[in-house]
């Protein structure tokens, strides 16, 4: 058991790649051979999704730059593709942005960061695992209990 995971902690990367080829002829070859009509659009562009997912489940690049590539070849395959027209697609992403969402969570990242600096989790944490005195059913509910009562004054904030 402790081999296999030693395995997979040291091929992890080669592992993501070889399921990021066999979704490739999945989404690319498959559906021909089997007679099954997919638009080629629809095809690259699911094959971009789900390799972001994979890219990122194997940590083979950083999250952000996987995230920021898959957008990029998503919009890449929309104009090459002739699904959409690039001036009118960038007018409508940008007003389809809803800016009061991303200035809540911007805000509440920057006081968790905050928070985290100053090490008020960690005394937290300590707090409840020593409240549950060692009994994870216990601890679970005062996690539950705690992260329930928290959240009701997050959206009145």
């Amino acid at each position: 058991m402790r081999s296999e995971r030693l395995f997979l902690a040291k091929n992890k990367r080669l592992i993501g790649l070889f399921v990021l080829a066999a979704l490739s002829i999945i989404f690319l070859v498959i559906p021909d051979l089997v007679g099954i009509k997919i638009a080629l659009p629809l095809r690259l562009t699911s094959l971009g999704l789900l390799s972001v997912y994979v890219l990122i489940s194997f940590e083979i690049v950083h999250r952000t730059a996987v995230a920021m590539a898959g957008a990029a070849f998503v919009i890449l395959i929309g104009i090459m593709t002739g699904l959409f027209n690039a001036s009118a697609s960038f007018n409508f992403a940008i007003s389809s942005i809803d800016f009061n969402t991303i200035s809540l969570l911007l805000g509440m990242m920057i006081i968790v960061a905050i928070l985290g600096e100053t090490g008020v989790f960690e005394y937290l944490g300590i707090r409840m695992s020593k409240a549950s005195k060692g009994d994870m059913w216990k601890l679970m509910a005062i996690l539950c209990i705690f992260t329930a009562i928290i959240s009701m004054f997050i959206d009145s904030l």
